[in-house]
């Protein structure tokens, strides 16, 4: 039972830092898509 409920907890912990990465990832996206997009351009142009 013990070992049952570490399990359960250990993955919704994993759950959450899947989340939370996925959440901070997107914001970074947001806040570097027009960067990331004139960097790529000026990539493709060498």
């Amino acid at each position: 039972m013990e070992l049952k409920y570490k399990i359960g907890l250990r993955r919704k912990q994993y759950y959450n830092t899947i989340s939370n990465t996925n959440i901070g990832f997107r914001n970074k996206k947001w806040k570097d898509s027009e960067r990331s997009i004139s960097r790529r351009k000026s990539k493709n142009r060498n």
